[in-house]
């Protein structure tokens, strides 16, 4: 799944790079597991980096990776969860309600693995849904999205994250 990924995103980025515009940003997030997630870990913090590839008037291609690090919870005064750290590895699509994408909102979904790392070591399919906001500033664009991610293998995990992208 991680070799089809990269292939995917470097072929997205390499489809006729003279006509399309190319962005990338990178930003912190903060989260919340829900569900049986939210039963086990709490708020999670991380960093992405998400390039993007304008491919007509209101939609861009993306791909998305970084970390999500979940902290756990206290169940009793003898046991504690440990932090579960999530690697996302996606690729995607924004669609831009505005025929000018600059200053305007999207909604998005990005499809991909989730490398979960110690103490639960597994990979699971990778989905999220989100609304964002985009602004153009003069030196740096920002983005800023609510992404709901989910992470499914015999069973599922969920997350609400709130994202802000700046540009490089």
């Amino acid at each position: 799944m991680k070799k089809f990924m990269l292939a995917a995103f470097i072929a997205l980025t390499t489809l006729n790079l003279s006509a399309q515009k190319i962005s990338i940003n990178f930003g912190p997030e903060i989260g919340i597991a829900l569900g049986s997630f939210g039963d086990t870990h709490g708020v999670g913090i991380g960093a992405t980096i998400q390039p993007e590839v304008k491919v007509a008037s209101q939609v861009s291609v993306t791909a998305i990776s970084g970390f999500k690090s979940y902290f756990g919870k206290d169940i009793s005064s003898t046991f504690k969860y440990k932090t579960q750290t999530i690697i996302p590895i996606q690729v995607g699509l924004k669609y831009f309600f505005s025929k000018t994408p600059s200053n305007s909102f999207y909604g998005g979904a990005d499809f991909g693995v989730g490398i979960f790392t110690k103490p639960y070591n597994f990979n699971a399919f990778a989905y999220s849904f989100g609304l964002g906001k985009k602004f153009n500033a003069k030196k740096h664009d920002m983005d800023v999205v609510l992404r709901y991610d989910g992470y499914s293998k015999n069973g599922s995990l969920s997350a609400l994250n709130l994202r802000v992208g700046f540009g490089l």
